[in-house]
C-alpha cells in the first residue's frame, strides 16, 4: 500500500515581505493541478538514489521520491520587476544523457522536463505563462523571453516566446 500523501489542488506564487514593516506584505498565487511524475521517470530517480548509496564514503539516505512534483523549482526577478516562476512540468522521454556520475561510472535517464515559467508583474498581477522546448534555457527582459531553439535542419535559431493566458 502506497502511503504517499496526494495533494488534489496546489498553488504557486510568491509573496513579498517589507523588512522594515513600511509596507503590506504582497501575496500572489495562482491555483495550478499539482503535476505527478511519471512511473518511469520516477524509476530512475529512485535507481540514481539508491546507486548513490552505493559510493564509498557516501552516508546512506533512504530513495524518496514523491509521486507529485514541487510546484515550484525558482524564481528569476527580471531587471523590469517581472516576477518569472518556473513552475513544475510533466517530463517528455529524452534521448538518453547523463544524470549523475562517479569516476568512471554514470547513470543514465531518459526523461526531462520542459522549461515552463509564469510571469507575474511587480504588483503581482499575473500574466500567464511561457513554455519552453526541452533542453532550452530561456532569458527575459521585458515583456520577452528568449531562446536559443535549434531548428528542424539543426541550425540554432534566437526565438522570442509571448506569454499566454
Amino acid at each position: 500500500m502506497d502511503a504517499s500523501f496526494i495533494c488534489v489542488q496546489t498553488y504557486f506564487g510568491f509573496l513579498i515581505v517589507d523588512p522594515a514593516g513600511r509596507a503590506q506584505p504582497l501575496l500572489a498565487q495562482v491555483a495550478a493541478p499539482p503535476i505527478r511524475y511519471l512511473d518511469e521517470e520516477r524509476d530512475e530517480l529512485i535507481a540514481i538514489s539508491e546507486w548513490q548509496n552505493t559510493w564509498p564514503g557516501m552516508p546512506r539516505r533512504t530513495a524518496t521520491v514523491p509521486r507529485q512534483k514541487l510546484p515550484v523549482r525558482y524564481p528569476i526577478l527580471e531587471p523590469s520587476g517581472r516576477i518569472w516562476i518556473n513552475r513544475a512540468a510533466t517530463a517528455q522521454k529524452v534521448s538518453p544523457r547523463v544524470a549523475a556520475r562517479a569516476g568512471p561510472d554514470s547513470m543514465m535517464v531518459t526523461y526531462a522536463q520542459p522549461a515552463v515559467f509564469a510571469a507575474f508583474e511587480p504588483d503581482g498581477t499575473f500574466l500567464g505563462e511561457v513554455r519552453f522546448p526541452v533542453g532550452v534555457i530561456p532569458a527575459f527582459t521585458g515583456n520577452a523571453a528568449w531562446a536559443v531553439v535549434e531548428g528542424d535542419d539543426a541550425i540554432p535559431r534566437l526565438v522570442k516566446y509571448r506569454i499566454h493566458d
